[in-house]
């Protein structure tokens, strides 16, 4: 694999196939999410830009995994979870193929 600069100046990831042709590997789209932590210590993900269902956005935690959410009832009953956290919880998530861009509340 090899660094490529498209004619826009972009760098991309680019292999070269058996016959010699380029052939380029796009990065995961990036998520953005945003981690909160219930009273009982359970750390919920929560992915404001994808919607799930009537209103609510998409959200993850361990046990149950992904499901709706609804964004402003979470944030409102949660608190911030530190990094310390939502570690585990983000590396789960990064080894199922997620590219999370870390944020604070919308």
């Amino acid at each position: 694999m090899m660094l490529m600069k498209t004619d826009k100046g972009e760098t991309v990831d680019v292999q070269v196939t058996k016959e010699g042709l380029l052939h380029a590997v796009m990065p995961e789209p990036i998520t953005r999410v945003v981690y909160r932590t219930w009273n009982d210590g359970e750390v919920v993900a929560l992915f404001p830009d994808i919607d799930e269902t009537r209103g609510c956005c998409m959200s993850y935690v361990h046990v149950g995994q992904h499901g709706g959410a609804d964004y402003t009832g979470v944030v409102r009953m949660t608190k911030p979870a530190t990094q310390e956290q939502y570690s585990p919880l983000h590396a789960e998530l990064t080894s199922i193929g997620y590219n999370l861009k870390i944020t604070q509340r919308r």
